[in-house]
């Protein structure tokens, strides 16, 4: 194998102007690649930055009671079996030294909206904790009251909402929707600012921000009364590890506590998944231009080793045999690929921090909807790095097989007859 590695390293230093052609074609289609998956990569970094943030802020692991768990995986309504003491267990657990925050989650229900006489269906509210400090940091104030949570009995309504419903501050609001009991259930507000998310979408749009203790006397909830908490570890801390440590000191305590890491929970963020869809998608396309170019890159090579018959046949007349000379030339082949396919994933790179630089946002609809955000982002992950380098080693493959057999066929006699 070193033997042939040597021989493949000669042979590319010998043929210098064909391989640049390969190279230069390989570059080309992996840097285009890349920034197509780059591309798509991005849209997921902004669903979770963005709309994924709102409705499902990040979390390490959460925390339920065991009946909680035990209804829902029988399928009935668990909401109504809550923590409760809430705020002491809160105490509890910041206790830890390894544990950063502890935050209630609400479950919100749509809701409608009356308005200036006026019905809108199909609002969200978003409960805003005082020490959510994570919520907090995902949007900013634009106009009005400039406190990050909203007063008590107030909302703070998406800044589009002044444009599509003609909404002003101090605005008197009607909310009428359904508790976690199905009782309808009603509360006046009135607007005191209007918010904007750093990381915008059109679904965040319907979404109004309210604070915690409104939205859980709104939703049916007793006041330190929660359906699950959320935990935020500190930097580096290992949820496993720290899963397991909270399920001993519950059993010990004689909490009827159940605790759960991010990659033991089966819920799927809706809007995650369908960009995910939209990635597999784009994958898939991006599989069939590679095996488009690999035709063509079936014809350069073959052309390349047919016009080498006299060094072919000089490899067999010093003794080389055909399985030899077959890795000799995929060798080759892979190398020259690879070389082509790095080139163009850091050149991919390079323009993602460029275009990433320029900062391109745009409050346009359309244009969130495409890119899952306000804000154009090309994201990079190691999944797309396997998929360049995976799809080069499947072209190798097919020119190595589809090549070779035929390239490789040359009579020893008739090589020494082209030396002579």
């Amino acid at each position: 194998m070193k033997l042939a590695l040597q021989i493949a390293f000669r042979n590319i230093s010998s043929h210098k102007r064909k391989n640049r052609i390969i190279f230069a074609v390989t570059t080309v289609l992996s840097f285009f690649m890349f920034l197509f998956l780059a591309f798509s990569d991005g849209e997921i970094e902004n669903i979770k930055n963005g709309v994924s943030s709102f409705y499902r802020p990040h979390w390490d692991l959460r925390v339920f009671t065991k009946e909680f768990i035990r209804l829902d995986h029988r399928g009935e309504n668990p909401w109504e079996e809550t923590i409760l003491n809430a705020d002491e267990l809160k105490k509890d657990l910041l206790a830890f030294p390894e544990i950063k925050e502890v935050i209630s989650y609400l479950p919100a229900n749509n809701v409608s909206l009356f308005i200036n006489g006026k019905k809108y269906l199909y609002f969200s509210p978003i409960a805003v904790e005082k020490n959510d400090s994570f919520i907090q940091s995902k949007y900013e104030i634009v106009e009005g009251n400039r406190e990050v949570i909203p007063e008590k009995n107030t909302i703070s309504l998406h800044y589009m909402m002044k444009k599509l419903i003609g909404a002003k501050i101090g605005d008197e609001i009607k909310i009428v929707g359904d508790t976690i009991f199905d009782q309808v259930t009603m509360a006046k507000v009135r607007v005191s600012s209007f918010y904007k998310p750093y990381f915008d979408n059109p679904n965040l749009a319907s979404s109004f921000l309210m604070p915690f203790e409104d939205l859980q006397n709104y939703v049916g909830y007793e006041q330190n009364e929660a359906p699950y908490l959320i935990i935020r570890l500190q930097a580096k801390v290992n949820p496993e590890k720290m899963q397991k440590q909270l399920i001993s000191w519950a059993e010990d305590t004689n909490k009827e506590l159940r605790f759960f890491t991010q990659k033991t929970s089966s819920r799927q963020d809706q809007w995650a998944m369908i960009y995910g869809m939209i990635r597999y998608i784009i994958i898939a396309m991006t599989l069939i231009t590679f095996f488009i170019a690999a035709f063509g890159m079936m014809n350069v090579v073959s052309v390349n080793l047919l016009e080498r018959a006299k060094e072919i046949g000089t490899y067999y007349c010093l003794g080389c045999e055909k399985p030899f000379l077959m890795a000799v030339y995929t060798i080759e082949i892979f190398l020259v690929n690879m070389i082509g396919g790095i080139a163009g994933i850091l050149l991919g790179q390079g323009a993602r921090l460029i275009v990433n630089a320029l900062k391109i946002t745009s409050e346009e609809p359309g244009f969130q909807i495409v890119v899952g955000s306000s804000v154009f982002y090309l994201g990079s992950s190691l999944s797309t790095v396997v998929w360049i380098i995976g799809g080069l080693a499947i072209i190798t493959i097919l020119t190595s097989l589809s090549t070779l057999g035929k390239a490789l066929k040359v009579s020893p006699v008739v090589a020494v007859q082209e030396l002579n």
